[in-house]
């Protein structure tokens, strides 16, 4: 990684070529995936469902092989998918309209702790620096299909390649070449390896204006993206405090031992720590909040609803079995919303059940 500084001089003025848009990983909030669907013209659940993978974390690169033979995003419209006329057809085309139930109106929430259990005597360690904000590298498998599907609202490309759902593009599209690191209360933007990365796949991007790193932050207007990643950030924090509790503070420490602990080890796997989440799934990644909503606001009220849900299953947990359980579980959502802020779910497992085991003589 090279660090940058606000004012580093780079060649950050976009070629169009969409380079980019093949072969990435590009991680998602929950906000975030409510506005690809609302920039799409479809519901949450259907974009989840249709264009996302890891349980509604990660966008979907299932489009048609491009650069290098890499498969482009999901939201990437290139020349053969409008040669083929895949680009025109709607929600309702692909038979996945459906009406969203209506959102609670404000008024029916209440302010929040900024920690929901608050009952916790044994601290969640908070991961010295996270890198934030940039897709992955790593190519991603060739597509079994290609994706279908384009905006109620019509081509915002004009007809020419590029992403269908731009005005909702995420946070790592946003900074993309650029990635964000959280280190306390500042921010440090870096690029990946020595070398420009887009000099790679554009090169003619030297010839385009060059920006500094602050006019180029402030241009793709990445504040409410960073803040609300942030909130998300401290949304997992919070849920991984509660599975502390529950272990905790119920005693189910205190007569397991080590043993309270065992289940967590095994959320290393991706496709363990969806099936612990289970039914769960929804409430984390489809919270059924406006679009609109400012981000901070939307996990503000993702949180408190959460909470209460959370609260209400404590308090009629009627053995350790199921104490395990949940407890399990809030860890299980804590690092699948933690890698949907870019964090390395193997490294805050091993910072959590590090933390833990600690605590238990």
């Amino acid at each position: 990684m090279t660090p940058l500084s606000p004012t580093d001089r780079l060649p950050l003025t976009c070629t169009r070529q969409g380079t980019c848009c093949h072969g990435k990983q590009v991680w998602i909030t929950p906000w975030e995936l409510s506005r690809l669907a609302e920039a799409r013209g479809v519901s949450a659940r259907a974009f989840r469902d249709r264009w996302t993978a890891d349980g509604g974390i990660r966008l979907a690169f299932t489009g048609g092989a491009g650069w290098r033979g890499l498969p482009a995003c999901s939201q990437y419209a290139g020349s053969t998918e409008r040669q083929l006329g895949l680009a025109g057809s709607t929600e309702r085309q692909l038979g996945l309209a459906g009406s969203a139930e209506r959102p609670l109106g404000l008024e029916r929430q209440r302010d929040l702790d900024s920690r929901p259990l608050g009952q916790a005597n044994t601290p969640v360690p908070t991961p010295a620096e996270q890198a934030l904000g940039a897709p992955g590298l790593t190519p991603t498998p060739a597509p079994a299909e290609l994706a279908l599907g384009a905006p109620t609202g019509g081509d915002p490309t004009g007809g020419a390649p590029g992403c269908l759902a731009h005005a909702g593009r995420p946070l790592a599209c946003r900074l993309y070449p650029l990635g964000r690191r959280r280190q306390g209360t500042s921010t440090v933007y870096l690029h990946e390896g020595r070398r420009f990365p887009c000099l790679d796949g554009c090169p003619s991007v030297v010839e385009l204006p060059h920006l500094t790193v602050a006019e180029y932050v402030a241009q793709q207007q990445v504040a409410e993206g960073e803040a609300t990643q942030d909130a998300t950030l401290e949304l997992a924090q919070d849920l991984a405090e509660a599975a502390f509790v529950l272990v905790f503070d119920s005693g189910l420490a205190a007569s397991r031992g080590r043993k309270a602990l065992a289940p967590w080890r095994t959320l290393g796997d991706a496709a363990i720590r969806r099936a612990a989440i289970g039914s769960w799934m929804d409430r984390l990644i489809l919270p059924d909040l406006p679009a609109e909503l400012p981000g901070p606001e939307f996990v503000r009220r993702h949180h408190g609803r959460l909470q209460a849900d959370l609260q209400a299953e404590s308090s009629t947990l009627p053995n350790a079995e199921s104490v395990q359980t949940a407890a399990t579980r809030c860890l299980a959502m804590a690092l699948h919303l933690g890698q949907a802020c870019g964090a390395d779910p193997g490294d805050l497992l091993r910072r959590w059940s590090a933390r833990a085991s600690a605590l238990i003589p």
